[in-house]
């Protein structure tokens, strides 16, 4: 591998006096290796910019002066700078600067298990400004030919605080500098700088590459990201060990002990302040390993979520394990090296973080993820109540974004979170009980019900005994039940004929024949009226109906009003003896002969109609319940 000649350029450091040489003949400045300050080359001599801070160790295999290829392209590793973020001191992150051979320069990263590769766009005009820093809130899309579905995740400030080697622009330590994160479909991704004013000043492009495309000097594959080994600190407050499991991601660290929040800075912890434990502690111990669909994972970090919707509050119990494997064959890629499981009571999730490109707006209340449409479900404001362990990113108690669902086929769902300066997205899938188990066969203990739950589930047995209960005595009740006719006769209707007789008084009422009902029996009594009664729209019958205990002269009197053919009166437990049953029918038909009423009366009859009433009114209750626990 061969490359082009370059001029090379060398003096006294103009700070410490020590050589400095250039090995580009292009970049114009670089760090000097004896008193750290950034020195800039011009066509005259060396200035010195100010003094960068050590260097934090990061584990990378791309060392100073290594050389490769990329995608089958030579590379040289030229240089490398390290950032932290203004809102996330003490977590930096690392960019690795290589020299491609002819002359242009890239810079790659390693975040969150993927190798990111970005280069300063030098093309034509773009056919739209960038936004700028106040435009560029979460969502904002930029469009650029070739990069579909390009958006805002994130914006923020950064600070260069370290580096060493060549630069590729002169840089000055310590300085804020306003950014903007896009991403777009495929793992593109591009970066806008902003200056002082806060308007763009660079524009950056962006992919997500195959490491395997990557070789150092024998052009051997690169076969993963590099993993730093597991590091245990002691808690400031309890003296417990903690390990870090990604020490090289870690921001924020809860102590499992004492619930002690400690940043993560440097290999150290700094404690912040003390959290209550949590009340229900993890079904899976912090630090268990196992494989969950297809992928070694440890667990990292628990955290519990609570929301108010209508006066009430709800929680759900969120776990995020670090994924030492890439995900399997044929399974979508993956945002990050982290999954999630999330349990609301004892239903549980899978969850996995997805490029921010991949999700497309398919309508006012719907997405689209490859190719499958999710339509709104809720949006509500989700806050951390609890926390313990490792976190990637610097969580707090009381920390709150806007969490907003969509729901597709098989219950998976698309979810967003967001806040002011960033927003990320996530797939998750129904997980079950028997796949936890299998994955963590020894750690795994299924959640104690929460109160919620716990309400709802004794509502739900009090209620499967009333209906228990319902079931016994309407059954008894049926089979009891003698369907005896003690009495069945046919009553004629009083036809007033002409107008002139509309306001005529009723006809005289109609005795039976005494007849005899048992006591200790519910009765029914059947009333239907001939159909030549109700040919007509305005057409109506009445009957006013007593039931008369001939010893004792007790009355039992309803009015019937026949808006359809059929009636029924029930009567409960009446007390036996003789009766005799006085029916005032009526009716309203001019002109047209009207049939009688047949009446029925029967002793010990199946209450079907009460039965499925009694029924339904409990069915109601039930309802009521299941959206009030």
């Amino acid at each position: 591998m061969t490359f082009q000649v370059r001029l090379v350029r060398s003096g006294p450091c103009p700070q410490c006096g020590a050589p400095v040489e250039f090995a580009s003949g292009t970049a114009p400045a670089q760090i000097c290796k004896h008193c750290r300050f950034v020195v800039v080359r011009t066509d005259r001599d060396f200035r010195s910019m100010g003094r960068v801070a050590d260097l934090v160790p990061m584990a990378t295999p791309f060392g100073l002066e290594a050389r490769g290829t990329l995608e089958g392209r030579p590379f040289r590793v030229a240089g490398r700078v390290q950032y932290d973020r203004i809102q996330a001191p003490g977590a930096p992150w690392e960019e690795i600067y290589l020299e491609m051979d002819g002359g242009a320069w890239a810079w790659l990263a390693h975040a969150q298990g993927r190798w990111l590769l970005t280069s300063l766009y030098g093309g034509p005009p773009l056919p739209m400004r960038p936004p700028s820093f106040a435009e560029a809130n979460p969502g904002v899309v930029f469009p650029v030919p070739n990069m579909p579905g390009l958006a805002v995740v994130e914006r923020g400030q950064r600070r260069f605080v370290s580096g060493e080697g060549e630069l590729p622009f002169p840089m000055v330590p310590s300085q804020v500098e306003a950014y903007a994160d896009l991403a777009g479909q495929g793992g593109t991704f591009a970066t806008i700088d902003y200056d002082a004013q806060g308007w763009p000043a660079h524009v950056y492009f962006g992919r997500a590459i195959d490491p395997r495309a990557l070789a150092i000097t024998s052009a051997a594959p690169l076969a993963e990201a590099p993993r730093a080994q597991v590091t245990t600190l002691v808690c400031p407050k309890c003296g417990g060990n903690l390990p870090l499991v990604a020490p090289d991601q870690a921001e924020r660290i809860a102590c499992r002990y004492c619930g002690m929040l400690c940043d993560v800075r440097q290999g150290a912890l700094v404690a912040l302040r003390e959290l209550p434990l949590p009340e229900q502690p993890p079904a899976i111990p912090l630090g268990t390993k196992g494989t969950l669909r297809g992928q070694e994972v440890t667990l990292l970090g628990y955290m519990v979520r609570a929301t108010v919707v209508d006066g009430e509050t709800y929680s759900w119990r969120e776990y995020l394990f670090y994924a030492s494997t890439p995900p399997p064959a044929g399974a979508p890629p993956a945002a990050s090296s982290f999954v999630f499981l999330l349990e609301e009571d004892g239903d549980w999730q899978y969850i996995v973080p997805i490029h921010a490109g991949e999700v497309q707006r398919s309508g006012p209340d719907s997405v689209a993820l490859r190719g499958q449409n999710y339509r709104h479900l809720q949006t509500v404001q989700a806050v951390v109540t609890s926390v313990l362990g490792e976190f990637y990113w610097q969580v707090e108690l009381g920390e709150t974004v806007t969490a907003t669902e969509y729901e597709g086929p098989h219950r998976q769902k698309v979810s967003q979170e967001s806040t002011r300066d960033e927003v990320q997205f996530s797939h998750s899938s129904v997980i079950l009980g028997h796949e936890l188990r299998a994955a963590f066969p020894s750690a795994f203990t299924a959640p104690r019900e929460t109160s919620a739950r716990a309400a709802n589930s004794k509502a739900n047995v009090f209620f499967l005994v009333l209906f228990a209960l319902w079931f016994v005595v309407t059954m008894a009740g049926c089979l009891m039940a003698r369907d005896t006719v003690v009495l069945e006769k046919s009553v004629p209707v009083v036809v007033k004929k002409g107008n002139f007789l509309a306001d005529a008084p009723k006809a005289e009422p109609w005795f039976s024949e005494p007849f005899v009902i048992p006591g200790g029996h519910n009765m029914e009594m059947e009333i239907e009226v001939h159909s030549a009664c109700m040919v007509a729209d305005d057409a109506w019958v009445t009957a006013d109906i007593a039931l008369v205990h001939m010893d004792s002269g007790e009355v039992w009197e309803d009015s019937v009003d026949f808006s359809d053919n059929e009636k029924s009166i029930w009567y409960s437990r009446l007390p036996d003896g003789q009766y005799v049953l006085r029916v005032e029918p009526d009716s309203n038909k001019v002109g047209v002969m009207c049939g009688p009423l047949k009446f029925r009366l029967v002793s010990g009859a199946r209450p079907f109609g009460y039965m499925w009433a009694s029924f339904g009114v409990l069915f109601v209750i039930w309802l009521f319940s299941r959206r009030t626990t």
